[in-house]
């Protein structure tokens, strides 16, 4: 496979951005404790393996609308992962219930309805063709210099 787009839910996200030895040091647990891990090193993970598998993955980041952990670090923290390892990153962060209460079927629910995922499925192919669209090459494999 060669593109990604790895979107959290809206259950415990990411903490503070780890260290590079954190990162070089974790090994993930067979169960984590989803309340107190830090999300971050297991999104890490995730990465860095699909870069080993193949380091011209295109992989695309999507921030929170809301998270049972402070919803502002895990931004911060997505930003500065999308940062670190070259993605894209989509601000996700308007789609909650207050916002855009019609695509969670006008339900109190962190869930998005039909609607609501057709609408979350035009945005991100709406911004990967912007990205790609302002720089053809970006599209390329092997195309190292990509940037937010």
């Amino acid at each position: 496979y060669d593109t990604f787009v790895i979107w959290l839910g809206t259950n415990y996200g990411c903490g503070n951005m780890p260290t590079d030895e954190e990162i070089r040091d974790f090994v993930p647990e067979e169960v984590p404790v989803a309340s107190s891990a830090n999300q971050a090193l297991y999104l890490i993970k995730i990465i860095t393996d699909i870069k080993s598998a193949n380091p011209d993955a295109f992989i695309v980041l999507g921030n929170a609308f809301a998270s049972k952990s402070d919803v502002v670090t895990n931004n911060e923290t997505i930003s500065t992962i999308a940062g670190k390892y070259g993605l894209l990153l989509l601000d996700m962060s308007d789609l909650g219930i207050s916002d855009r209460p019609e695509l969670h079927g006008n339900v109190n629910n962190p869930r998005f309805g039909k609607g609501g995922n057709l609408f979350i499925a035009n945005r991100i192919k709406s911004a990967i063709s912007s990205y790609i669209g302002n720089n053809p090459v970006l599209a390329e494999f092997g195309y190292s210099d990509r940037t937010n």
